[in-house]
């Protein structure tokens, strides 16, 4: 009962301020209104490289989605994306909003995940009442910048990592690699999501020339290409 009323709580700081008005404007929030919209227009690649792609591709998913349920039968999903684009960006901006927003509250739940993992289940209790109102969180949720899913996909892989000591088998390793590599294609410092699975690799005292880690290794590059093929 008490955990359900955490992840209300956490998920309605997230949320609610998309429904009563706009949070604070972030610098970062050009990118996510303007390059998915470049991407499902055609470009795949906007040539802009001090972030990667991954995330943006992601939108210009949602933003192509979303232009095959709104667009008017008579006006071209190009033309649709088009005019989003040069006279209503807003739209394509509140979308990601509420993108960073559902994805802060997944990595709520994934902080307690991995408490609980390490600590029990009192442990993950606690992890799940700090994280669903400690305020950088809560206040990053609703700017569509990159922080909170890279953070996302940060924190899965730790939690990967961590079960790599009771499950040490090869789609184990994978699994935290490949989450390891989304990380790094949202945001380039979500490379350091790697490091966990090293740490516990070494801790057990598996070998480095363990295939498992290299196995790891592997997923995490070619996930963060796959993500960003252009960079």
């Amino acid at each position: 009962m008490l955990s359900t009323v955490l992840v209300l709580a956490g998920s309605a700081l997230r949320l609610v301020p998309l429904l009563v008005g706009a949070p604070v404007p972030h610098p970062d929030e050009f990118n996510a209104a303007f390059w998915p919209l470049l991407v499902a227009l055609g470009d795949p690649a906007p040539e802009v490289f001090y972030y990667p792609y991954f995330h943006t591709y992601v939108l210009a998913l949602l933003q192509l989605l979303r232009g095959l349920a709104l667009a008017p039968p008579d006006v071209s999903l190009n033309s649709w994306l088009g005019i989003q684009y040069f006279w209503r960006p807003e739209a394509a901006l509140l979308l990601a909003r509420w993108v960073n927003a559902l994805s802060g509250g997944v990595t709520m739940l994934l902080v307690a995940g991995l408490a609980r993992q390490i600590y029990g289940r009192r442990g993950g209790l606690i992890a799940l009442g700090l994280s669903a109102v400690a305020v950088l969180p809560v206040r990053q949720s609703p700017v569509a910048g990159l922080d909170v899913p890279m953070t996302m996909w940060y924190v899965a892989a730790a939690w990967s990592a961590v079960r790599l000591v009771s499950h040490p088998g090869t789609k184990g390793y994978l699994w935290a690699g490949v989450l390891a590599g989304l990380a790094a294609s949202t945001k380039y410092h979500g490379a350091l999501a790697a490091i966990p699975i090293v740490v516990a690799h070494v801790s057990l005292r598996r070998s480095l020339v363990d295939r498992r880690l290299w196995i790891a290794g592997g997923a995490t590059v070619a996930t963060f290409l796959a993500g960003s093929p252009y960079i």
